[in-house]
């Protein structure tokens, strides 16, 4: 930097490329400031120096203060001529602040000015209490709940309590340098330094050693984790990291400009990512590895004015002078307006098709109300904290009626209860905020943890316990289910699966390239190959091919921004797919029609709005919130034309098709707890925001229980209802994800057992008939093809099914595990797998659809009430269906269940393409289109439903639910607004450019390339101890939001008077942020990643981050984009902005 100076007034600050800042003075007053690419700001003052106006190019930021000595308050004026007045005592001290739209806030002082109370426009106040020295000992929440904190004689912390007492402490060497902390469960971590005061060791509560080595620079040289795999470290002169060597040797290498700004990224795989700025540090083009460039264009003081995409289109923003976001223009040239209060809150927006959606809101800025398109409104109640504790809509079911639902907190603000007629849930925590346990409707989902956190154990009211093992670096290494052998999961250097023993005889290997993306999986039985995948990938790290054993070779096409063009599928059939400028597959048109209200005699026009579609020859009809409401023919209204009906929090609540109608329902949280159709009923359970498990029951049943109830505060008729769903818990179908995700690994099924008590002889426990065949002959056919590599003939002609083994309570009464039945007869598999309720039965209850039971003493399968017969040939016939859902004779007995285990397999989107038993046996197999759609089942012994990661294919709309909205396979999109509206990216009914690298598991995808609902890009920032200058808490947030984030840490009490915050970082869009966020929580985790502050409400002691932003082990092109922007981070220290 260079820095000259007139008079002694500095009036240009040259960076090191000798572009210069400017400043321009009077009577050393500054009157005038030019930044790097030419933007200026203007000051006027009054006699007595005060500025009295101050103003940017264009009106931006053009604000004027009013000064009454006398009144000792200051008026001030915003750009867009919003007036807020600021009261103060004789101290100069703020007495109140009152805003433009009268809402006052009132602040107290003590004797020395320390801030003790501060009351907001509704009356809630917030305390403070100091010691003798300043410290903060006390924050007392509007609630009356306290924070308490210690400290010792040279003011550190020592202590903090939450509101129920709960403490967590930490130890201090004669340095001050932290040493040790231990939470209220007794879980210590510990701290090792050298003499220089460089941390050298971390061991946390489990006992694992992270060990950091340092050159003579005192700069980062090698990193050993807890395993003895070390990373290397390389830096340049002036510091900046320039090249890193993961423990398997990969090099990521980095280079800089003369200002240090990140020009090059060379990955281990090859790629190259390159990056230009502007005067003033901000990007304006970016190339990735295949050579796409992307550029921005900027306004204002930094804000995203236009994105142009490497496709050549553009997306557009616009500002008010306050540099708030008031529309987003797409690709399309269509508008997306937003409409501000005088606070700057939302109040209005507009989307693209013209219609509005409005917020209410209190006095402090919580959300009161919501009005949809359709006028449908939302009501909302919340506690002293701000916290939702009702919500108040229309009743779908009962026109002109409402529904409530209702959430609780304890003293802590963990959400203990939640409920509405659909569901009830109750939850228990421990004194770290972990939950212990969830009960939905009686269906109880327990969990365990070790000292870190680690998930360690669930167990549900099904009866089954799965526990997961972990290494020293706390990535799972094994899954044991019930009283199965244990999964065990193999590992490398970098921490990524190479092979999974599945069973005793089943085992799954991986194979990676550089960049970590999966290039390889094979699944062996008894060491033999049973079948095998490849996958190649484009230097973008798109998939380009997957290459089958069994099934074929898939191609695919993208153009520059990742999006699929071309789908060549293994019998050669193309499929192309023609976006629109906004990457839209479904044109939609806006369709009106003027209706004439005859009625009375009235002449008053309404107005039939909707918006239209066609994309493959079903058209498509959206009503003005956004929801499909009409799937089908183009030709008009069809009688086999999907119908469907929203609720006003824009769930589906109810299809019609071919004349049957599913009703659908969803607990407050909007996870789906039933769908019921004319026949049947399907329950759902959670864990978390992943589907945890499922059971179907006939609505015939007497037993069967009601899907809502009238009065949720009718003690007697919820015990009822939870009386009638105990009875089907132990018959739940349980799924089993990896940890920390939603890829499946296991299902859990439920098989009903049958004895024959017509027999003199007890029980026999063996299922020994003409259907099955040993896996020992399996294994020597497969021998004898090609010395044990892949026959792919082989295995083509002869799909191997299985069921695993029966397991669980009723094991004593079971002599050997089931062997492995033959395919089905094509046909008959057919009708099987449709399920009980399209042959017209009704269905034991714990039968799950697709599924059924084993008859013990004769040689048939039952599944779905059809009992199959198996001839001399081993062909598979239908013999009879069993309308009461059980045995096919009248002395067959119901005996019991048994749990069984059956193993995914997926690609690497997660997406299931198998499911195999215990011994390798193919159960089920799909082939998809690009889209997710299944083209063809070559193999459905049982009924598998997951789809894409969170996704739940449903068969009476062919949709896939997808926990917050419905995704449809067709079309590839959703069907629903996404509910995160702008924040989300400029196209609401998105899946992602493709489906085959990327996931969704929620349906609230935000891109790595979304640049902020503005367009503004992000801010990387810290919380930080204003006496020790630690950092306390890293985040990220839209540049738009930066001030709205800070008032929600206030709120929370995460950022209070001992903190200050400082912005560390920019960056342009998501994934950059995703990036630059983790780097800088692994450089201060040692004081804002603590596992001790796990649980804690926020306040003094607990403002630290309670997760990682991402996981650095991520190997989806989602992890991978954020990874990239991790790995291209020096180590050098934070640069604050001004």
């Amino acid at each position: 930097m260079a820095y000259r100076y007139v008079e002694g007034d500095l009036v240009a600050a040259e960076d090191a490329l000798g572009a210069p800042r400017r400043f321009v003075y009077r009577q050393h007053r500054l009157l005038q400031h030019t930044d790097r690419v030419g933007l200026s700001f203007y000051y006027d003052y009054d006699r007595q120096w005060r500025v009295v106006h101050s103003w940017g190019d264009g009106g931006l930021y053009d604000y004027r203060f009013a000064y009454d000595d006398l009144l000792r308050e200051t008026a001030v004026t915003d750009s867009l001529g919003h007036v807020s007045l600021v009261k103060f005592d004789e101290n100069r001290l703020p007495l109140c602040e009152i805003d433009p739209m009268d809402g006052v806030t009132v602040f107290a002082y003590d004797a020395v000015g320390r801030t003790v109370a501060v009351t907001d426009p509704e009356g809630l106040c917030t305390r403070f209490d100091y010691d003798a020295r300043g410290n903060l000992r006390t924050l007392t929440r509007p609630d009356g709940s306290t924070l308490r904190q210690t400290f010792d004689d040279d003011d550190r912390l020592i202590a903090v309590a939450d509101p129920d007492g709960h403490a967590w402490q930490q130890r201090h060497d004669a340095r001050g340098l932290l040493v040790e902390q231990t939470d209220p469960l007794g879980a210590t971590a510990q701290y090792v330094y050298d003499d220089h005061g460089q941390l050298r060791a971390h061991t946390n509560a489990r006992g694992a050693t992270t060990r950091l080595e340092y050159d003579r620079y005192g700069l980062l040289a090698a990193l050993i984790d807890a395993l003895g795999q070390r990373s290397h470290f390389a830096h340049d002169a002036l510091g900046r990291l320039r090249s890193q060597y993961d423990p398997l040797g990969h090099a990521s290498t980095y280079e800089y400009d003369a200002k240090g700004r990140l020009v090059r990224l060379r990955s281990p795989g090859g790629g190259e990512v390159q990056c230009e700025y502007d005067a003033e540090d901000q990007l304006v083009r970016y190339v990735d590895e295949a050579g796409a460039q992307t550029r921005l264009q900027y306004v204002g003081i930094g804000q995203i004015g236009k994105r142009l995409q490497a496709d050549g289109h553009t997306v557009e923003y616009r500002y008010d002078s306050e540099e708030q976001l008031v529309a987003v223009i797409n690709q399309r040239g269509e508008r997306y307006e937003l409409k501000r209060d005088a606070l700057g809150r939302i109040v209005e927006e507009v989307d693209y098709w013209g219609q509005a959606r409005r917020y209410d809101y209190d006095a402090c800025g919580r959300l009161t109300a919501t009005h949809d398109p359709l006028g449908q409104r939302i009501a909302y109640a919340t506690d002293k904290l701000g916290r939702i504790v009702r919500k108040t809509l229309a009743d779908v079911r009962q026109p002109g009626q409402q529904l409530q639902e209702h959430f609780v907190y304890d003293r802590r603000g963990q959400l203990v209860e939640l409920r509405n007629p659909h569901r009830s849930a109750t939850r228990r925590f421990d004194a770290l905020g972990q939950l212990l346990e969830e009960v939905q409707d009686g269906f109880r989902v327990g969990y365990g943890y070790d000292a870190v956190g680690n998930r360690v154990l669930r167990e549900t009211s099904a009866g089954n316990r799965v526990a997961f093992g972990y290494d020293l670096r706390d990535q799972v290494v094994s899954v044991a289910i019930n009283d199965d052998a244990p999964i065990l999961i193999e590992r490398d250097a970098l921490g990524r699966a190479t092979r999974e023993q599945l069973s005793a005889q089943v085992e799954r290997r991986f194979a990676y390239d550089g960049r970590s993306l999966l290039t390889a999986q094979a699944v062996l039985k008894d060491a033999v190959p049973l079948f095998e995948t490849q996958y190649d990938y484009d230097r973008a790290g798109n998939l380009t091919h997957r290459r089958d054993s069994v099934q074929g070779v898939d191609e695919y096409r993208y153009d520059a921004i990742g999006r699929l063009l071309q789908h060549t599928d293994p019998k050669g059939r193309i499929e192309r797919f023609f976006n629109d400028p906004a990457g839209d597959r479904l044109a939609t048109r806006v369709q009106q029609v003027q209706l004439r209200k005859v009625v009375g005699g009235d002449d008053e026009q309404q107005v039939q709005w909707t918006r239209e579609g066609t994309y493959d020859g079903v058209h498509y009809v959206f009503d003005r919130a956004g929801d499909l409401v009409r799937k089908g023919s183009p030709h008009g209204p069809e009688p086999d034309d999907l119908e469907l009906r929203w609720d006003a929090n824009h769930r589906l609540a109810e299809s019609r098709k071919a004349g049957q109608t599913t009703h659908y329902g969803y607990d407050p949280l909007g996870r789906r707890v039933f769908k019921r159709n004319p026949t049947h009923t399907t329950w759902f359970y959670w864990d978390g925001d992943a589907l945890l498990g499922e059971v179907k029951h006939a609505n015939d049943d007497p037993d069967a229980a009601p899907v809502w109830i009238g009065n949720v505060a009718n003690l007697i008729e919820v015990k009822r209802r939870k009386e009638k769903l105990a009875k089907l818990h132990e018959r739940v179908r349980e799924y089993v994800y990896y940890p920390r995700g939603f890829v499946p690994l296991v299902v859990i099924e439920k098989i009903p057992i049958k004895e024959d008590s017509s027999s003199s002889k007890k029980l026999n426990r063996s299922f020994s008939n003409s259907y099955f065949e040993s896996s020992d002959s399996k294994a020597e056919r497969l021998r004898s093809g090609a010395g044990g590599s892949m026959n792919a003939e082989l295995l083509a002609k002869n799909p191997y099914q299985g069921s695993g083994r029966a397991a669980g309570k009723h094991d004593a009464e079971l002599n050997r595990v089931l062997a492995e039945p033959q395919p089905l007869d094509r046909s008959s598999a057919e009708k099987v797998r449709d399920g009980l309720g399209r042959l017209g039965g009704t269905l034991r209850l714990g039968q799950v659809s697709g599924y059924g039971g084993f008859d013990s003493d004769n040689n048939d399968i039952v599944e779905n009430g059809v009992s199959i017969d198996v001839d001399e040939n081993k062909n598979a016939h239908p013999l009879q269906f069993d309308s009461g859902g059980g045995s096919t004779g009248e002395d067959a007995a119901y005996f019991g269940l048994a749990s069984i285990s059956h193993y995914y397999v997926v690609d690497p989107n997660g997406c299931v393409t198998r499911v195999l038993s215990e011994k390798g046996g193919l159960l089920w197999e799909a082939t998809y289109s690009a889209w997710g759609r299944i083209v063809e089942t070559s193999s459905a012994v049982i009924e598998n439903n997951l789809r894409y990661q969170g996704q739940y294919f449903d068969d009476e709309t062919g949709l896939h639910y997808n926990r917050f909205r419905y995704f449809d396979p067709l079309s590839g999109q959703y069907v629903a607004r996404d509910p995160l509206g702008l924040y989300a990216g400029v196209n609401s009914y998105k899946y992602a450019p493709n489906a085959l690298g990327w996931v969704d598991p929620l349906g609230l995808i935000i891109e790595p390339d979304f640049t902020g609902a503005d367009g503004g890009g992000y801010t990387i920032y810290s919380l930080v101890d204003k006496s020790s200058g630690e950092v306390k808490y890293v985040g990220m947030t839209e540049n738009s939001r930066f001030w709205e984030r800070m008032h929600e840490h206030g709120q929370s009490g995460r950022l209070h008077g001992g903190l200050e915050f400082i912005e560390l970082d920019a960056a342009e869009n998501y994934g950059e942020a995703r990036g630059k966020e983790q780097f800088y929580i692994d450089k201060h985790k040692e004081t804002a990643l603590r596992p001790s502050q796990r649980g804690k409400p926020f306040g003094p002691g607990a403002e630290g981050n309670r997760q990682v932003g991402f996981n650095v082990n991520r190997n989806d092109e989602r992890g991978l984009i954020f990874k990239k922007h991790y790995d291209a981070m020096s180590d050098s220290p934070p640069i604050c902005r001004a």
